[in-house]
């Protein structure tokens, strides 16, 4: 049994007030969040599909976890209406731990779901939820039918090669097939798994090729520089014309 007691109203917690309250400001951030996300989505100018199902947990999870913050919060300062304040006090406990095991599903399918709660294909870019490819940087689509998939491959950073899967016959996996087509990306029937084995071959030659055309560039201007270093350090013997009349004399 927890021990507590009421203090000129609430509980005297001060730890959990102070939970409570970040928790309040973490529960916060997600919603503030998907706002804005929402907000870039509905003007996005491209053809867009959203996945209802993946959209409503991501937005029922926050307010969940902010609905039991708040009523956390509630019980703290619940003097009248709980006569036992151990009562309260293992209430009070209970919800934060709940809100905090919400936060941290939200943000893990936020990471894991974010190409699949919705797509929007503008002219430069592919919009997802919380983040988006560049045009310049997608390699290809492949629709590998021997899992029923299409992938969408691109770069991440300068030679990270990454992938977003769909299945076809989903609603969200024949949007991106049809408007890839129709937006004249690379798409093309293959195998993922050797695609990816090939590209990878070629990125890493690229990147060592790179390296080499830098290391050479280097020591050439390393080479410059020391000539113009040593032309500098010569000793200048000019004799000027005053000095070469005299000595035909």
């Amino acid at each position: 049994m927890l021990l507590a007691s009421w203090t000129s109203g609430h509980l005297d917690q001060t730890n959990m007030l102070l939970i409570a309250v970040v928790q309040l400001v973490i529960v916060f951030i997600p919603v503030a969040y998907g706002v804005l996300l929402v907000f870039n989505y509905k003007k996005s100018p491209g053809k867009k599909l959203v996945n209802k199902l993946n959209f409503s947990i991501l937005w029922v999870l926050p307010i969940i976890s902010l609905i039991l913050s708040s009523v956390g919060l509630v019980i703290y300062f619940g003097e009248n209406i709980f006569d036992d304040p151990d009562q309260a006090n293992t209430y009070a406990w209970t919800l934060i731990g709940i809100c905090f095991a919400l936060i941290a599903v939200w943000y893990a399918l936020s990471i894991y779901m974010q190409p699949h709660v919705w797509a929007s294909f503008e002219e430069e870019q592919i919009l997802f939820y919380g983040g988006s490819i560049k045009r310049l940087k997608v390699k290809k689509f492949i629709v590998d039918k021997s899992v029923n998939k299409i992938y969408i491959n691109f770069i991440e950073g300068r030679s990270s090669l990454k992938k977003y899967s769909y299945q076809l016959g989903t609603l969200m996996g024949e949007f991106i097939l049809k408007n890839a087509s129709e937006l004249n990306y690379q798409v093309e029937e293959g195998n993922e798994k050797d695609y990816l084995i090939e590209e990878n071959k070629k990125i890493k030659l690229e990147v060592q090729e790179n390296i080499i055309k830098r290391t050479e560039a280097k020591k050439t201007v390393e080479a410059e520089s020391k000539k113009v270093s040593d032309n500098a350090e010569k000793p200048v013997n000019k004799k000027t014309e005053t000095e070469n009349n005299k000595e035909d004399k």
